[in-house]
C-alpha cells in the first residue's frame, strides 16, 4: 500500500504504478475490458436458464474464473505479480474443472464428494499427527464428517 499518511482519503494499492502499467500495456487492457464485458453477458444470458445440477456447477466455476480475471488485474496493475500468479493458477484450475465437467457431466457427483475424502484425508492425518485432538473427535463425529452430505 502507498504511504499517504498526510491524506485524509484512505489509498490502496499503488496509483503512482497504475498508468505506467497502462501505457506499457494499453492493448491488452482495452482487450481484457472487452473479453470481461463478453464473458459477464454470456453468463448473465445463461442465469435463470441452468436446469440441470452439472450446468449449475459448470457456471459457478465460469463465474469464479471470470471473478479471478478482475482480481487479476487489480493485483498486477499494482505491480502484485506473485499474487496475480496465484489468482491465475486459480482460473486455470477452475476453467479446467468447468470446460471437464462440462464434456462429462455424470462426473458432477463425484465432483462434488470430493470433500469427503478430503476430510477423511485430514482426519487420518490429525490421528497420525496429532493423536490427543484427534481423540476429542468421536467416531460418530468422523462418520458425520465423512458421510455428510
Amino acid at each position: 500500500m502507498s504511504d499517504h499518511t498526510s491524506s485524509m482519503t484512505p489509498i490502496f494499492g499503488f496509483p503512482e504504478f497504475w498508468q505506467k502499467v497502462h501505457d506499457s500495456h494499453d492493448a491488452f487492457f482495452q482487450a481484457a475490458h472487452k473479453l470481461e464485458a463478453l464473458a459477464n453477458s454470456i453468463l448473465k444470458a445463461a442465469e435463470g436458464k441452468i436446469t440441470e445440477p452439472s450446468e449449475y456447477i459448470v457456471f459457478i466455476l465460469a463465474r469464479i474464473t471470470v471473478v479471478g480475471f478482475n482480481e487479476l488485474i487489480i493485483l498486477a496493475g499494482n505491480g502484485a505479480g506473485p499474487g496475480a500468479m496465484k489468482i491465475s493458477r486459480s482460473m486455470f484450475e477452475s476453467s479446467t474443472c468447468a470446460e471437464y465437467l462440462r464434456l462429462n457431466p455424470a462426473e458432477v457427483t463425484d465432483y462434488l464428494e470430493f470433500r469427503h475424502i478430503l476430510n477423511w484425508r485430514r482426519y487420518q492425518w490429525l490421528l497420525a499427527n496429532s493423536p490427543d485432538p484427534a481423540k476429542e473427535i468421536t467416531v460418530e463425529k468422523a462418520k458425520e464428517l465423512v458421510l455428510s452430505t
